[in-house]
């Protein structure tokens, strides 16, 4: 019986045909992402299925296979000892797998920095800005000018923090999520 491979093996012989740079970023991505990995096997699946040449090597009955779902891009199907077929097919891959791992970067920084953004926020949401003197009434009245009589302790929290939002806003820098994406594109 001849030996088969599935699209994921398709697709690891297919990154090691890729410059040494790119390989090995690559590959690195793979490992430390599934997700990410999983992704661009679907994204190359889908290439294949729309690209005439693929189909005619891996045959109308596999593509239908993958697009109704009933192979999976782990399911052995392709028979690697036809090496004709098998170059052809890898250079269709390495073809499409530099514009796929742009577009799923793409998507997982997206997600990355929307996660980060979302992070940031929320552990600063309950949070009280803090004030240099012993009681938030002296801070707001000597520093602030503000008259604090009737004010709960809650009300003098807040107020005082909708002062220094607006500012911290517009001066805030963002220097934990560019660190998060250079951390993501390591």
């Amino acid at each position: 019986m001849g030996s088969t491979a599935s699209l994921s093996e398709l697709l690891d012989r297919a990154v090691k045909k890729l410059p040494l740079l790119r390989r090995v970023t690559t590959e690195r991505r793979f490992r430390r992402n599934p997700e990410y990995r999983a992704a661009v096997l679907e994204e190359i699946a889908v290439k294949l299925v729309d690209d005439e040449r693929a189909v005619e090597i891996l045959g109308l009955e596999t593509c239908e296979q993958l697009c109704d779902g009933t192979m999976t891009v782990e399911t052995a199907f392709f028979d690697a000892e036809r090496l004709d077929n098998l170059e052809r097919i890898l250079k269709i891959i390495v073809e499409y797998l530099p514009q796929i791992l742009a577009i799923v970067l793409k998507l997982f920084a997206t997600i990355l920095l929307l996660l980060t953004f979302s992070l940031v926020t929320s552990s600063t949401a309950n949070a009280h800005w803090s004030y240099p003197r012993g009681s938030i009434q002296a801070h707001l009245q000597a520093d602030h000018g503000v008259e604090t009589a009737g004010m709960s302790q809650e009300q003098m929290l807040s107020y005082h923090d909708s002062l220094h939002q607006s500012s911290y806003r517009q001066s805030r820098s963002f220097a934990p999520v560019r660190r998060a994406v250079r951390l993501f594109r390591r």
